[in-house]
């Protein structure tokens, strides 16, 4: 069987829509391999993580999020890695990619709601969460299709609701109580 992964044909995306293409296609190998029995592989994802349009996507990701201006342990935020020139930004990323220990984490306590006690949270450095959004955007497609169907823990369009009902369905098909 050829669909493995090795022998799919690909090359570094030059667009988003390319990427897009190119994270549905090994989707698309993993649950083949997956429904032969088979294990996925794939040759080059370093390559493709450190793509200019994969960076670019996790910078994206990671702006338009909340905490994206909290700065790290290193004091950089967001903004900061932002206003600097575009193509120095990227070749930081492939370099840091090639040789990579991330940054030690910021511990910070914050409070919980509506308790006096606060929980710990580990805040990174700005660079290591583009580079571990590289990762993530890369890696996420082969390994969704790997997880079952009634999997819900920070998986994407799933949360505890659906989670929930799912847990009422077996318990009325099964008539436990």
């Amino acid at each position: 069987m050829a669909a493995t992964g090795q022998q799919l044909n690909y090359r570094e995306p030059q667009t988003e829509t390319e990427l897009q293409v190119l994270l549905d296609r090994m989707y698309s190998v993993t649950i083949e391999a997956k429904q032969n029995g088979e294990s996925p592989r794939f040759k080059g994802l370093l390559e493709i993580i450190s793509s200019e349009v994969v960076i670019l996507t996790a910078v994206h990701n990671i702006k338009a999020n909340r905490g994206s201006e909290t700065p790290g342990s290193d004091g950089e935020t967001m903004r900061s890695i932002l206003e600097q020139d575009y193509q120095d930004v990227i070749a930081r990323v492939k370099d840091t990619l090639m040789d990579y220990h991330p940054a030690p984490v910021r511990r910070v306590y914050i409070p919980k709601p509506g308790k006096t006690e606060k929980r710990p949270l580990g805040i990174t450095a700005a660079i290591d969460k583009v580079i571990q959004e590289c990762v993530r955007i890369v890696i996420e497609p082969i390994l969704e299709a790997q997880f079952f169907a009634h999997s819900y823990g920070f998986r994407p369009m799933r949360d505890a609701h659906m989670a929930l009902a799912r847990v009422v369905e077996v318990v009325h098909q099964t008539g436990y109580h």
